[in-house]
């Protein structure tokens, strides 16, 4: 009991020592390690120190981070609305493009009014011509209502106005004609006027077609229509040098017409209309 009593009191003594001496390695030395030994467990620990305060340093303040992605985020919408500002909406995108590079009209395409304006009078109207039949019916004057043919100087002849020169007017322009004249002999005369039979609508085919002749004119044709109504060509037909004759006005018109060329599409302005007593010669 003595000897245990005397050992642990040796031991605090030998503790209190060693930790005011200047040598530090002389507590070790009596406790039987070696120094080495305690060296290496002081530089571990300041290695984790050294660790600790570089996570520390890596890792930043919650509170900062927030603010930073906040701004990070503000700045991109800031972005996002400058781009939407800058950049048109896809649906108006069209008809900017159509406002800066209007479209060109198609090559023999008819030309289109503007909004409010209508066709010029007088370009689609029908005009009577020679061996037309007209039917005239004056409201409740029997003995002014007439069939009447329009001989070939293009004049008819009306009760009690005698002759009226109707070659190339329409039926609308003999309606007023004949009301101006029928003042003298009635109050307030109303006559309508309508082609009954419209025998000077024709024309004609000749030469390299499968089918020669006189056609009736019977609705707005072109040529190349022409052509289908006679056939088409003959295997020795040239295409390139069609010739089309046309009295207009007390004069004789010609007119070159290269098939070829409106059939590849360059150029439509030759698939003209025909018009009444037109004759179309291939050669």
């Amino acid at each position: 009991m003595m000897k245990k009593t005397f050992f642990i009191f040796s031991m605090l003594i030998l503790t209190a020592m060693a930790s005011c001496a200047p040598n530090p390695n002389l507590f070790s030395e009596i406790i039987g390690m070696k120094p080495e030994e305690t060296v290496a467990v002081q530089p571990d620990r300041k290695a984790e120190a050294d660790k600790d305060s570089a996570d520390k340093a890596d890792k930043p303040d919650v509170p900062q981070a927030a603010e930073s992605a906040g701004k990070s985020d503000a700045g991109g919408s800031d972005k996002d609305s400058a781009d939407k500002t800058d950049k048109p909406d896809k649906a108006d995108a069209p008809q900017a493009a159509a406002a800066e590079h209007p479209v060109a009209d198609a090559p023999g395409s008819a030309p289109q009014a503007s909004e409010g304006e209508s066709p010029k009078v007088g370009e689609t109207d029908y005009k009577i011509g020679s061996g037309d039949v007209l039917e005239i019916i004056t409201w409740k004057e029997p003995d002014f209502s007439k069939e009447l043919l329009v001989r070939i100087d293009g004049s008819i002849t009306f009760p009690l106005i005698d002759d009226i020169h109707v070659g190339g007017l329409t039926p609308l322009q003999v309606k007023q004609i004949i009301e101006d004249k029928l003042k003298e002999y009635i109050e307030n005369p109303i006559v309508n006027v309508t082609v009954k039979t419209p025998e000077s609508q024709k024309f004609y085919i000749l030469g390299e077609v499968s089918k020669t002749g006189e056609y009736p004119l019977i609705k707005n044709l072109t040529v190349l229509q022409a052509f289908a109504l006679a056939g088409g060509f003959t295997e020795w037909a040239s295409k390139k040098e069609i010739i089309l004759i046309r009295h207009e006005d007390g004069k004789e018109q010609i007119i070159r017409i290269n098939y070829k060329n409106i059939a590849k599409g360059k150029d439509f302005s030759q698939n003209i209309f025909i018009k009444a007593n037109d004759t179309i010669i291939v050669p």
